[in-house]
């Protein structure tokens, strides 16, 4: 069945977690518990295929990690709304974000591709693409609306 509000459930979740949660599927919601962002990027073969959770997981922890580091430095970083990563702020719900377009544009990328013949042929192009995919990728193509 459908979750009749993802929205609600999110942020409820992340306020009494204190955490960021993703709930990923044919959209995506991600949030701190303050804004939520809803995502439709990303391609059904990724339900398709073994081990696509666990590789989200991991490009993710990537994004976080490289906020982490972003941090470090003295530019200010990507801007979302009123989330920004500025001289030594970590903003982990950008990071998360940009684990989270990385995957799903390089995973529409990887479908178009014509040697895509299924969900075997998807996984080889699927790690070509992701480990392809740029900031330009994710400028051109991210679908986002900030919820609330």
């Amino acid at each position: 069945g459908q979750l009749k509000d993802p929205v609600g459930l999110v942020r409820h979740l992340a306020r009494t977690e204190r955490c960021l949660v993703l709930l990923s599927g044919k959209t995506d919601y991600l949030t701190d518990g303050d804004t939520v962002i809803a995502s439709t990027n990303g391609h059904p073969l990724l339900g398709a295929i073994t081990g696509s959770g666990c590789a989200l997981g991991v490009t993710v922890a990537t994004g976080l990690a490289a906020a982490c580091n972003k941090a470090k430095d003295e530019e200010p970083a990507i801007s979302l709304g009123n989330t920004v990563v500025a001289h030594g702020k970590v903003d982990l719900l950008v990071g998360a974000l940009m684990g989270l377009l990385g995957m799903t544009i390089a995973s529409e990328k990887a479908a178009r591709r014509d040697d895509v013949k299924g969900p075997g042929t998807f996984i080889a192009a699927l790690q070509d693409e992701l480990a392809a995919v740029s900031p330009e990728d994710i400028r051109a193509h991210a679908q986002l609306e900030i919820v609330s």
